[in-house]
Parts: structure tokens; C-alpha cells; sequence
């Protein structure tokens, strides 16, 4: 069957890339494709939107409840599989074809069940989603230095623990709820995936992404969440603390 992804679901605090990443939406996403944009402040306004956009002003103050409202409302409306975006990545011409195709693909080839997150390449991300990471990841391919055009890893979709869902298709028989922070949220909603027999994957999509517009200093997110987590979910505190952190309390 197949599995298509009919909406995008942005959340965003300061717009100041938002404007970028709806023209790019305009220009490359598929007429058919709804966004969902939910403002935690003020509507930005000056935007004319050409296409279907549903759009919210529900408050929240951590990136974990603001995507857990957006993407909620797009399941509400029946889109089974959907595309979460941060508001300042901007798309290829074949980011959406690329993604459409992958995200057919390993439904395809894995159960559905064990599918979590399916993460685009970018510029700014950490791990082997990067592109601009050069890592040996097959016997047969040599270590490839920055002078070239393409990494061969661009051509594979790659499973991996880990995907920062800057722009990531997730279906919603999947989907599991950030917690209400900041940093680590990805961290640990990938784990709490990966507890539950899921596996995530990169895809050979690629989006820009402008990186670190949309919060505080790392080091005050960084630290307001892991207050956060010490006092209310000391287990995945510490699960923070020993495997993300590789620190001792």
C-alpha cells in the first residue's frame, strides 16, 4: 500500500526564517501537500499564502509541546504520515520527490511497526545526517575527503539510532510525544523509540538548514533542561547524564 505524505507540520517562535521556508515550500512542494504552522507568538502576518495553511497561535515556551500540538492536529485531520520541519530549513527542488520516494521505500522493505523517524541530509545536524561529514560507512567505499562534490553515503538511505528531525517524515501509528523541553527532546524520543523496536533512518533527501534560530544559548537550553528532567523524569535524567553526556553525577 501506498504510503504518502500529505502535510507539513512547522512550529515556530521568532519567524525570522519562516518567511524563507514557505517560499521554498511554495515554489517546490506539491499544491496537494497542507501546512500546518503553529505561532507560540505572534502570527506572521506578512506572508501570502498561495496554498492550503492551517494555521495556530497555540502558546508554548519548549519545543516539545509545540510540535506535540502541530503534529497532533494534522493526525486530527486524517494524514496518516506527515513531515515535521523546523522553521528554518529551506527545501531542494527534489527534497519532497527524494523523501516521498525513501519514505515508500523502507516501508516496502521493514514492518511498518519498525519504522520510526526518516531524517533528511543537511548542513547542520550532528552524525552521519550531516553531509558535510566525511565517514567511512561501507568496506567498499574509501574515506572521501571535502573536495568532493557527493559522499557515496548520499546515494544509500542509512538506518541509525539517532535522527534530529530538523525535516523528518514520521507516520502516526509511530509517532510518540516529545517531552516539554528544549534540548535532548530528539534525544529521547528517539531512545523511547528505539526501546519500542523502532529503527530510524536518513534519507538521500537533502534541506538547508540555517541551524540554532529558533532557541536561547545552547548552554541555558542545555541546562534548563536537564533541570527539567532531574526533578520530573529522573530516569531519562539519567539516561541524559551516562549515554548522551557520557558524564558520571
Amino acid at each position: 500500500m501506498k504510503k504518502e505524505l500529505s502535510a507539513i507540520c512547522v512550529s515556530t517562535v521568532k519567524t525570522s526564517h519562516l518567511r524563507v521556508l514557505m517560499s521554498s515550500i511554495q515554489e517546490y512542494i506539491p499544491r496537494n501537500i497542507e501546512v500546518y504552522i503553529n505561532y507560540c507568538q505572534d502570527r506572521m502576518s506578512f506572508i501570502d499564502f498561495t496554498r492550503n495553511v492551517s494555521e495556530f497561535t497555540e502558546q508554548a515556551d519548549n519545543f516539545g509541546e509545540a510540535y506535540n500540538f502541530i503534529v497532533k492536529k494534522a493526525f486530527q485531520d486524517g494524514h496518516d504520515h506527515v513531515i515535521v520541519c523546523n522553521d528554518d530549513i529551506v527545501f531542494s527542488p527534489d527534497s519532497f520527490e527524494k523523501l516521498s520516494e525513501d519514505f515508500q521505500m523502507i516501508h516496502e522493505t521493514h514492518d511498518s511497526e519498525e519504522i520510526g523517524w526518516l531524517g533528511c541530509l543537511t548542513n547542520h545536524a550532528i552524525g552521519m545526517q550531516n553531509v558535510r561529514r566525511n565517514q567511512k560507512i561501507f568496506d567498499s567505499f574509501p574515506e572521501e575527503t571535502l573536495g568532493n562534490l557527493q559522499n557515496h553515503r548520499e546515494n544509500f538511505i542509512l538506518p541509525t539510532s539517532f535522527i534530529a528531525p530538523i525535516c523528518s517524515a514520521i507516520s502516526q501509528r509511530n509517532w510518540v510525544d516529545f517531552l516539554p523541553i528544549n534540548y535532548f527532546s530528539d534525544n529521547l524520543q528517539c531512545h523511547e523509540m528505539n526501546q519500542r523496536g523502532m529503527t530510524h533512518f536518513i534519507s538521500t533527501a537533502y534541506v538547508h538548514h540555517a541551524g540554532s534560530q529558533s532557541m536561547n544559548g545552547s548552554s541555558v537550553e542545555r541546562q534548563k533542561a536537564l533541570e527539567i528532567l532531574k526533578k520530573n523524569y529522573p530516569e531519562k535524567y539519567k539516561f541524559v547524564i551516562s549515554e548522551i553526556l557520557g558524564m558520571e553525577e
